[in-house]
């Protein structure tokens, strides 16, 4: 499994649903992500049992903690996203640990996740606006590629290429 200095990567599973709900619930951690945002309970179960079944499947949905004790700080991800035909990672960090670095530390370790799968390019999107974010992948070495338009939003897309 992926791991890092300060934190432990563990696939989904239903004993995670309620640490994540409570993330979800959380004001602001959803704001730039549209599918996320808004959802009943069983909406969100429904979310969680795909990403399980994407597992299967050789992509990623993570459960993220502190190797020091344990503590859940968020979902990483390492998925397939439809609309623009890419693989991307992602990071999604509950309020109470952002600011420490530990959203480029994920990046990084999933973009050698990615590498070590023999993937030779992997992107990232982020909505327009998510400032944070966008420092996060340039931080992670990843490079802007695009801006396209999904459903509404202006995305930026990074990449991460390997020859």
């Amino acid at each position: 499994m992926i791991s890092t200095k300060r934190l432990q990567f563990q696939l989904l599973d239903p004993d995670h649903f309620p640490k994540i709900l409570a993330m979800y619930a959380e004001p602001e951690t959803n704001k730039y992500i549209r599918p996320l945002r808004g959802k009943s309970k069983e909406e969100y179960l429904k979310f969680f049992r795909f990403k399980m079944q994407q597992n299967e499947q050789g992509l990623g949905y993570f459960w993220v903690v502190l190797k020091k004790d344990g503590s859940f700080l968020g979902t990483a991800n390492f998925n397939h996203f439809n609309p623009f035909e890419v693989e991307h990672v992602g990071v999604h960090l509950a309020r109470a640990f952002w600011s420490r670095g530990y959203g480029t530390e994920i990046v990084e370790a999933l973009l050698q996740f990615a590498k070590s799968e023999g993937r030779n390019v992997v992107h990232a999107l982020v909505q327009e606006g998510h400032d944070a974010s966008l420092q996060m992948l340039n931080k992670a070495g990843m490079q802007f590629k695009e801006k396209r338009e999904n459903a509404g939003d202006i995305l930026h897309i990074y990449q991460k290429q390997w020859s």
